[in-house]
């Protein structure tokens, strides 16, 4: 004697239903199994256009570890002084503030901004009270180990990093910590404190704060701002990498780059899209959704 009849009740894919009671766990109808199969349900098309913006955003981000690398350089073979490095900061700090302010200009109050003041005048007294401990942190580690490290947390927080779009394996303070953890060991093979605490300030800005006001600039156009901002960066990148490392192979892979990721990377992706198939069907597991769908009026 069976735990069921198939001809007294409609099998479907449901958490919970009163008229499935009786059937397995592991049951499935003969008849809809194949006739419910279903094809690439959730699948999501992108175009070329939406493809290369989003390029331009993990490329946009690549240019500023890239920059940021090339400034530590200047400073290591000594192209780059003091008070430039400071200049730079300051005025990459100034022009951040300013955008942020421009973007939440209503939500200022005088108490809003004696907050942030705090906050920056804080973290400026922690950082330079804790240079010469950064600066001396490694000195028993061999400066090979630590570009190595730097190198390879650098390209870590770009795998983690917010781009401002949505994906399971973005962890923006797994990000900022990995770069800022990279910048500390960078920090940590300058030869005074003046210069390594204008290094640190410049990470601040570059890998904590202006990724987050870079997203919010972004949602106002996210198919005309990321590939403009990477119109910017990328031939400041280049020129730098040439002029600064003096390398012209470099500055070929690091220009064929660009041309990858931003034009080759999203042609393959729209080209390979033909070839998504993904099937649904009876066997799948039953989720809640599936089961309002099935049952709208019935309380659980």
């Amino acid at each position: 004697m069976g735990l069921y009849k198939e001809e007294s009740y409609a099998w479907s894919n449901a958490l919970y239903k009163a008229s499935l009671g009786g059937f397995p766990d592991n049951y499935s109808d003969e008849k809809q199994f194949l006739s419910q199969l279903k094809k690439n349900v959730t699948v999501v098309r992108y175009t070329f256009g939406e493809a290369v913006a989003g390029a331009c955003r993990i490329m946009g981000q690549v240019d500023i570890v890239c920059l940021y690398l090339l400034i530590f350089e200047h400073v290591q073979m000594k192209q780059l002084e003091a008070h430039k490095l400071l200049a730079l900061a300051t005025t990459f700090a100034l022009f951040c503030g300013a955008l942020y302010m421009s973007l939440n200009f209503k939500h200022f109050t005088l108490d809003v901004v004696m907050d942030r003041l705090r906050t920056l005048i804080t973290l400026l007294l922690f950082g330079y009270g804790f240079i010469p401990l950064i600066r001396t942190l490694t000195t028993s580690i061999s400066t090979d180990t630590i570009y190595a490290v730097s190198i390879s947390l650098f390209f870590l927080s770009l795998i983690f990093h917010d781009y401002g779009m949505n994906a399971p394996i973005v962890s923006t303070t797994f990000s900022v910590n990995l770069s800022f953890a990279s910048s500390i060991f960078l920090i940590s093979r300058v030869e005074n404190d003046e210069l390594a605490f204008y290094l640190m300030a410049l990470s601040l800005c570059a890998f904590c704060f202006w990724p987050r006001l870079r997203n919010t600039i972004f949602q106002a156009n996210e198919y005309f701002l990321p590939p403009a901002l990477l119109a910017l960066l990328c031939p400041v990148s280049i020129i730098l990498v040439y002029e600064g490392l003096e390398s012209l192979p470099l500055t070929i892979i690091h220009a064929n780059l660009h041309v990858f990721i931003v034009l080759m990377c999203p042609y393959l992706l729209v080209h390979m899209q033909r070839y998504k198939n993904t099937i649904h069907g009876p066997w799948d597991e039953a989720s809640l959704s599936q089961t309002l769908k099935i049952l709208p009026d019935r309380p659980f």
